[in-house]
């Protein structure tokens, strides 16, 4: 029998399109940046360095190219690279949010160097909480490799702990990526960060700890 196909690079065609859409975005706002545009901005959304129109409108672009191409290749490299084929989607679906996220922050700064009025302070827990939310949907298909996921000692080690820490965490990180989305467009400007901070290193840290925890249960010594 003829072992599943690996993961291809067309298996992210929307990734891509997403990606050449950040840099059309780019290209377009190059051609309408002043000479000195904000790169940065602080919790209160005021400019706080700033910088060439090159960096604006095309460091996001480039740094989406170099992450979805390492996102591409790791499975070639991984030492259970058969596993991918059984969480093909998923890892379709990561690759795809990750191209959308960058593609969002893009937007977002681009509008915002034209003269928009966005709230960056909001506008990013928003994006990362929405986020976390689609990683905990997404963790529970992943099957065991190296690259994706929650990847301790314990859950590396068995794959019934790696199972077990993945349906666990995915409700962990869904609870955190709606609580960030609150929050974000509810709290007072200056506690974002820590609203935003907050559950998702609860959903981080108890992900890791649960999966200590599910080894534990499965590989306590049997009472003589």
């Amino acid at each position: 029998m003829n072992a599943a196909p690996p993961i291809r690079l067309r298996d992210f065609r929307w990734a891509w399109l997403l990606l050449l859409a950040s840099w059309l975005l780019g290209a377009w706002l190059y051609l309408r940046l002043p000479d000195r545009v904000p790169v940065h901005w602080n919790v209160e959304s005021q400019p706080d360095r700033y910088g060439s129109p090159l960096a604006a409108a095309l460091l996001l672009p480039a740094v989406s190219s170099l992450t979805l191409l390492l996102l591409a290749f790791l499975p070639r490299l991984d030492p259970r690279r058969e596993n991918y084929p059984k969480f093909r989607g998923a890892y379709q679906a990561l690759t795809t949010g990750v191209a959308a996220f960058m593609l969002l922050i893009h937007a977002g700064i681009g509008a915002q160097t034209l003269g928009a009025r966005i709230d960056f302070g909001r506008l990013i827990p928003v994006a990362v909480g929405i986020a976390f939310a689609g990683v905990g949907l997404v963790l529970p298909r992943l099957q065991p490799n190296w690259f994706a996921g929650i990847r301790t000692p314990w859950t590396l080690e068995d794959d019934r702990v790696w199972e077990a820490t993945h349906r666990f965490g995915g409700r962990l990180f869904v609870a955190a990526g709606a609580v960030a989305t609150v929050a974000g467009l509810l709290a007072p400007t200056r506690s974002l960060p820590w609203v935003l901070m907050v559950p998702l290193l609860v959903a981080t840290l108890g992900s890791v700890g649960y999966s200590y925890v599910a080894w534990r249960r499965l590989h306590a010594p049997t009472a003589r």
